[in-house]
């Protein structure tokens, strides 16, 4: 039988989020951990899109708390860039999953779902085999993105 949860609505949750950052953020224990930068060593994400900002592991505050996507684009016209330690209370244009064979199929599509509900554009899944699926809903698949469409159908 499916199991069903109740989330609060996203203002409530968000406003939580916000507080619970914080006070993660100003925790002297988690400030020794080091931060994590990567690329790709082609950078595709960020030529194919010159004029928005690509982070990896962002925080992004959803009806189901912190989530952190694996890579997310944020366009030119978004503040949040410039915020710092950075909780997206509205999500990035494009957020990215990349699969690992921990990951379940229901734990992707409850994200997904989340990361268009806080507000994402697309959201993007790097599958096992290297394949990308593009959505542009939490259950619409389309077969490219309409922000990206040079971005290439398989990663390497």
């Amino acid at each position: 039988m499916p199991i069903t949860i109740q989330l609060p609505d996203l203002k409530s949750q968000t406003i939580f989020n916000l507080t619970r950052w914080s006070a993660l953020v100003a925790d002297p224990e988690f400030a020794t951990l080091p931060n994590r930068i990567e690329t790709d060593r082609h950078g595709h994400l960020e030529r194919m899109l010159p004029h928005g900002t690509p982070f990896t592991e962002c925080a992004i505050s959803t009806a189901d708390g912190v989530k952190a996507t694996d890579v997310a684009w944020l366009g030119p016209d978004r503040p949040e860039v410039h915020e710092d330690p950075i909780l997206f209370t509205r999500a990035p244009e494009i957020c990215v999953e990349i699969l690992s064979p921990s990951n379940t199929p229901s734990e992707i599509d409850e994200k997904r779902t989340l990361y268009f509900d806080a507000g994402a554009t697309e959201v993007w899944i790097c599958n096992l085999d290297g394949s990308m699926s593009y959505f542009v809903g939490p259950d619409r698949q389309a077969p490219n993105s309409s922000l990206c469409p040079a971005f290439p159908d398989r990663i390497p």
